[in-house]
């Protein structure tokens, strides 16, 4: 409603319209997959998420390259992959609902007032995640011309493919922490440290091919950007770093600190404001990277902080161990 609303309002050209419109419809399909697919991922069958979101993926990218190379529009092709994404949901992530649930949705209004309570301060935190990831972009964009906002893109785009493993490990991994995190404090630190090291492991082997391949991938890009081949090789290990602050992250998730999310999410909004200004002059591209370090940096010595600190009590009020429990 909010995109639409800015789409309608904000007086874009028609075809700025339409991009929104169709990301919206994307990003529905997106969220309603995803609470179809809940019911899976309680139960750890992780097979039926990981089809669904590597299928959205593809079928986001497949729309996207008919419209460009078929009809030379990218909107038509972000239109073509935002309605196969709605349509595979339609059908492949209602049916696992069935498969997995058996029973009609619970619409108890203390319940569900509840758990959007408890819930709503974790919403908002990944809000302000998203604002302040996007802040070096958008100071390029201010400071620069849009070129230089196309060459981060480049670069960003290595942050965004360890994200899909970030994704990957730290969902699956947040009813096996719930479930450790108020009965056997050393086992939830040692299944971190564990999933740490996988997560580690991944972006390592990210950073080695932006070394020994990097100049491939970016020219792919153009050759303009084969020079960027320094910088690429930092954003991998920015991810690495974004990576093992996002299974922090989770790990504070999975203990229900949801206002605990919330405070550090929007914190981190104020330094990444305060260093565009003054990081993004003469190294625009390196300057942005920093930022995005600094960020995760900061995030990651505050959850470290939350989850020492974390009482041997249950905060959530029983919604920690509600997570890690298996359905029956």
């Amino acid at each position: 409603v909010v995109v639409v609303l800015v789409a309608v309002v904000g007086d874009h050209e028609r075809e700025v319209g339409a991009m929104l419109f169709a990301v919206t419809v994307f990003r529905y399909a997106e969220s309603l997959g995803d609470l179809c697919i809940a019911a899976a991922q309680r139960a750890q069958q992780m097979q039926r998420l990981g089809i669904s979101r590597a299928a959205r993926g593809l079928l986001l990218v497949s729309g996207v390259g008919v419209g460009l190379w078929s009809f030379d529009d990218g909107v038509t092709g972000m239109w073509i992959g935002a309605l196969a994404t709605l349509a595979f949901t339609l059908i492949y992530d209602l049916n696992t609902l069935r498969q997995f649930s058996g029973l009609p949705p619970d619409f108890a209004r203390p319940r569900l007032g509840a758990l959007f309570r408890r819930t709503l301060p974790a919403g908002l935190a990944a809000g302000f995640l998203n604002l302040t990831g996007a802040v070096p972009a958008y100071g390029l964009e201010i400071q620069h011309d849009l070129s230089t906002v196309g060459r981060f893109g480049a670069l960003a785009s290595i942050l965004a493919a360890g994200g899909v493993i970030n994704m990957i490990v730290g969902t699956a991994s947040i009813p096996q922490l719930a479930r450790h995190a108020w009965s056997d404090r050393p086992a939830f630190f040692r299944l971190l440290l564990r999933l740490s090291a996988m997560v580690g492991l991944a972006h390592a082997a990210i950073i080695a091919a932006t070394v020994w391949l990097g100049h491939v991938y970016l020219g792919l890009y153009g050759p303009e950007f084969e020079d960027l081949q320094p910088e690429l090789v930092m954003a991998a290990g920015v991810g690495l770093i974004a990576g093992l602050t996002n299974i922090l992250s989770q790990a504070v998730t999975s203990t229900g600190r949801f206002k605990a999310q919330l405070f550090v999410g929007g914190t981190a909004l104020i330094p990444a404001t305060l260093l565009a200004w003054r990081w993004l002059g003469e190294a625009p591209l390196r300057g942005a990277l920093g930022i995005l370090a600094v960020i995760a940096l900061y995030r990651a010595a505050c959850f470290v902080v939350i989850l020492l600190r974390t009482p041997s009590n249950d905060p959530s009020g029983g919604l920690a161990e509600d997570v890690a429990t298996k359905p029956s």
